[in-house]
């Protein structure tokens, strides 16, 4: 696979999938905030399951924000 390359080396793929995770989490944390943590109206609000959301924790590892 030939992938486009950043100034630093690394491939245009990583870097937006970085951008794409870091606004998630961003988006996540703020929603969690105004639902006072409680996991079934966040995974709403954001119009995914809740298994989802419990997926996106896991993986941004914000079990505990």
């Amino acid at each position: 696979a030939n992938q486009a390359k950043t100034a630093r080396g690394g491939s245009l793929k990583e870097t937006i999938d970085d951008l794409v995770a870091r606004r998630e989490t961003e988006i996540i944390r703020d929603a969690l905030r105004r639902n006072r943590h409680n996991k079934s109206k966040t995974a709403r609000e954001l119009d995914m399951t809740r298994k989802t959301l419990a997926e996106k924790l896991e993986r941004y590892r914000l079990e505990d924000c």
